[in-house]
This record gives C-alpha cells, sequence and structure tokens, in this order.
C-alpha cells in the first residue's frame, strides 16, 4: 500500500476542492453551471439558460433550482498509483463513486428507441430495433443489462461488480478499483461476500478501496461482461486459458471474458444501442415532466433508473443501471407513496446537493379513466420527491425516505446493492437495501 505523506494529502484535497467548487451555487435555489465557468458556455447555451428560466424550468420560478451538468474536459495530468490509505483521503477521493446525488430532473415519458449490432469488427449497426426485443438466440431466463445507451443480455443467474475506471481527479489514467470479481448477486442485498466463482456484469464504478492500474494481464478469471471499461478493442488470451474479447458499440465499449466462445460469442451479439432498453429507462437522463401523467390508480409495473450524471466512461450524463420489480412490488409501491403523499402540500422549489447520480422510479399504470401512463419519481439523498397531480411542472411533495417507500424496489435488488448509495446513517432501515461510501 503507498504511503502519503502530508503534501500529497494537501495536493488530493486542492484537486478534490478544486474539481467540484464550481458546482456549489450561491442559494440553494439557484442551478448548477453546465460548466465550471460561463466563459466555458456557448452563446447557445446561455440563450438557453435564459429561456428556461423565463419559462419556470430549473432556473426560474417553479424550477427545481438543479441542473444535470455536461460534457467536462479531462485533465491532463498524469496518473498515479494508489490504494486509499485512511479515511481522510477517501472522504475526497469517495466522490466519484457510483451513486450520490446531483440535483432532481423529474424525466419525461420516453418514446423512441434507436437499435444497433455488433460487427466482428466492432462496429454497431443501426437496425431500429427496441430495447425491449429479446434477440434471436437468447434464452427466455437471460436479463438485459444497460448502460449508457447499449444493452447486452446475459444469463438470470449473474452478479454485479465494477471495471476499471478513468476518473478525472486521476488525470484520466486508467485505475482498477474493481476487485475483478462479483460483489452481489441477484435476489439479495448481502454485499460482498458472495462465492468467488460468480459471474459478474461490470461497470466503471469503484468497489472497493485497494485500487491498482489494472495491468494488460489483469483479468477476472470468471465469466464476465463489463460495460464501459477502458479496453481495447480486439481479442486477448490469457496464460490461463480466459479470453478477452472488446467490441465497440456506439460510444461504449462492450468487453467479455471467459473460457466458452459460445457463451461470449452470443453475449457479444446481442449487443444494441438502445434510446430505451427493456426496462423502460432512457439511455440520457430525460428533462421534463407531463402534468397528465401523475396520477396513477392502478400500477402495472416499475422502471428503476439510476443515472450517472457525471459518467467519465462517456465524459457525459447517461445510464448506469436499471432494473424492473415485479408487478406486485410495483403495487406496493403505488399504495406506499399515495399514503406518504396524502395531505402533504406541493412545493415547487427542491433544493438539492449531491454529487454524481440520481435515481428515477417510473411506475407504469392506468389513470382514473383507464388511461395508460407513468408517473416519474426521484430518490434524492433521504427525499423521495414525487410529482403532484394537476400541477404544473415543478410542483412536487418531497417525502421522507421509509422502508415502505424504498423496499418495493430497492430490496433484494442486487444491482441496486452494488451501484446506489443510499440515504445515509439516518435511515438505518432501508441501508441493507444500498452500499456505503467507501473509505
Amino acid at each position: 500500500m503507498t504511503t502519503y505523506d502530508d503534501d500529497d494529502l494537501k495536493r488530493i484535497f486542492r484537486a478534490g476542492l478544486t474539481h467540484h467548487a464550481a458546482d456549489a451555487p450561491v442559494q440553494l435555489t439557484q442551478r448548477l453551471p453546465r460548466t465550471a465557468t460561463k466563459a466555458g458556455r456557448s452563446a447557445a447555451d446561455l440563450a438557453n439558460d435564459a429561456a428556461e428560466a423565463a419559462a419556470g424550468g430549473w432556473g426560474g420560478p417553479g424550477g427545481t433550482g438543479v441542473e444535470l451538468p455536461t460534457r467536462r474536459t479531462r485533465s491532463t495530468r498524469s496518473p498515479w498509483r494508489w490504494a486509499v490509505p485512511a479515511a481522510v483521503a477517501a472522504a475526497v477521493i469517495a466522490i466519484p463513486v457510483a451513486a450520490q446525488w446531483r440535483g432532481p430532473a423529474a424525466p419525461a415519458d420516453p418514446t423512441a428507441a434507436l437499435g444497433g449490432s455488433a460487427s466482428a469488427t466492432g462496429a454497431a449497426s443501426a437496425t431500429g430495433a427496441d430495447g425491449a426485443t429479446r434477440p434471436n438466440g437468447i434464452p427466455a431466463d437471460w436479463r438485459p443489462e444497460s448502460y449508457g445507451g447499449v444493452q447486452i443480455w446475459v444469463p438470470a443467474e449473474w452478479g454485479w461488480g465494477g471495471t476499471p475506471t478513468t476518473p478525472e481527479w486521476n488525470g484520466g489514467g486508467r485505475m482498477d478499483c474493481s476487485g475483478l470479481r462479483a460483489f452481489t448477486v441477484p435476489g439479495s442485498s448481502t454485499d460482498e461476500f458472495v462465492p468467488d466463482n460468480t459471474p459478474y456484469v461490470g461497470r466503471p464504478v469503484m468497489m472497493t478501496d485497494a485500487c491498482g492500474d489494472g495491468g494488460p494481464d489483469s483479468h477476472p478469471v470468471v465469466d464476465a461482461a463489463w460495460l464501459g471499461a477502458p479496453v481495447d478493442v480486439g481479442t486477448q488470451t490469457y496464460g490461463d486459458g480466459v479470453v478477452r474479447e472488446t467490441r465497440a458499440v456506439g460510444e461504449v465499449t462492450v468487453t467479455v471474458f471467459g473460457k466458452d466462445t459460445d457463451l461470449r460469442h452470443r453475449i457479444l451479439e446481442s449487443a444494441r444501442e438502445v434510446a430505451i432498453d427493456a426496462n423502460g429507462c432512457a439511455a440520457d437522463p430525460p428533462s421534463g415532466q407531463s402534468p397528465s401523467a401523475t396520477t396513477i390508480t392502478s400500477a402495472e409495473s416499475l422502471s428503476v433508473c439510476v443515472y450517472d450524471l457525471a459518467n467519465t466512461a462517456r465524459n457525459s450524463p447517461s445510464l448506469l443501471f436499471s432494473t424492473t420489480p415485479s408487478a406486485q412490488e410495483a403495487t406496493d409501491y403505488r399504495k406506499a407513496t399515495a399514503a406518504a403523499a396524502s395531505g402533504k402540500t406541493a412545493r415547487t422549489v427542491i433544493s438539492a446537493y449531491g454529487h454524481t447520480a440520481s435515481v428515477r422510479i417510473g411506475l407504469h399504470g392506468q389513470d382514473a379513466a383507464g388511461t395508460q401512463t407513468t408517473r416519474w419519481d426521484l430518490m434524492q439523498g433521504a427525499q423521495l420527491i414525487v410529482p403532484v397531480a394537476g400541477t404544473e411542472p415543478g410542483g412536487f411533495v418531497p417525502l421522507s425516505v421509509t422502508k415502505a417507500l424504498m423496499a418495493p424496489w430497492a430490496k433484494d435488488q442486487g444491482g441496486i446493492r452494488a451501484y446506489v448509495i443510499g440515504p445515509g446513517p439516518d435511515v438505518a432501515e432501508v441501508a441493507p437495501y444500498f452500499r456505503g461510501i467507501l473509505g
């Protein structure tokens, strides 16, 4: 483990503070900047800001005062190897980890999807296929996994874990904090203590604070599929017989490890570019909320969409993970939110501080007239923010997080436990459903 002196720790803290200082609004209801300074913005962006504010959007009356960040420019600092030596360093280093919170943006109900299939050369061709369409040859019990607009299908028993990353605060240098193994499994909120031979799907998320640079021969020894990992397109055979195959599908790399050629190819050939995945989640964080989409009286399904708003693999906000709980859990969620919101007064400004991700929960069902509709809620820290029926966009009821509100979509969801940081120690009853902050 690397030992740090005082100068090293000062440098780490300065880098972390510098990286996030521009994100702090002067007022709690003031929007967050798209870039560090207005000098880095285009005239069109500034005009859009003014228009949104005048219309009551993010910066104006009725807005939530928070905005999604857009593409950032990576620094050119030299990469450095590390292992977190103390909680004091982890407090800064842990900021880019998985799911912490940067602001409420209630997503609109998405309607379009783009498709594509990976070729042997790594290119993706648009086919117009819907994300909900199971590709030919994919077994009925396989599940979809999507990341950043790309979806694959894997065996249902596979767990979840991380991949190497290229964080901005490390100068864009490659780091591996994944442990090269599964950390969670389906149907369980147990973290870390899973069998070593568990196959898994990995995303560019820091799963452990014991990190290295992930050298060229570093690889999982079990079957694994990595989404968005910084891996070169091509094929590599390791000394233990494991083969890595990587293809580029749109902006995302899809990498599959294993000794079974048929399994690798079946997963790789399932890769598609999708605007809406099989779980009903949009590839990019949508904005806007139809006020008519908040009067659901009969629930049918849930879409749980985890958005990484500081994605360093794609260098833009995008979908990190999604899942679909059961129909019964959708009904339980509708009843719980209705009971919790009863008698509450709607607010038009939701103040938010946070870090890098948000969870949107789409409740699909019918309104009182029998019309199909979707209501999109937002989990932000220790609050669940629910749009209020009959109000203009910006009318919300903030509900305190409880077990009744969280359990229908988070309990025993291994992917949620792997990638979503919970509301903190103040809500101990739901803590087992989520991951903690490293350090």
